[in-house]
């Protein structure tokens, strides 16, 4: 069986503020507003800007829950 962490992450991203990796980290996702540029008449889409944090690595079971989930791991 092969777990896909890295699909894990990226899917956990899109609906959560952040993902815990236990013992290594969070990942970060902080909204960024549409922005419109007048003089190059260019209009930027919301996104969202990700970041890590090293202090962050208390295990909150949001991954492994996922993963548990998207693998049928019981």
């Amino acid at each position: 069986m092969d777990l896909d962490v890295k699909k894990a992450i990226k899917e956990l991203l899109f609906e959560n503020p952040s993902v815990i990796i236990p013992g290594l980290g969070a990942f970060t996702s902080t909204p960024e507003h549409a922005t419109v540029d007048y003089v190059q008449g260019v209009v930027q889409p919301p996104s969202k800007k990700l970041g890590f944090n090293p202090n962050l690595v208390i295990n909150d079971g949001l991954l492994v829950h996922h993963l548990q989930q998207s693998n049928l791991v019981t």
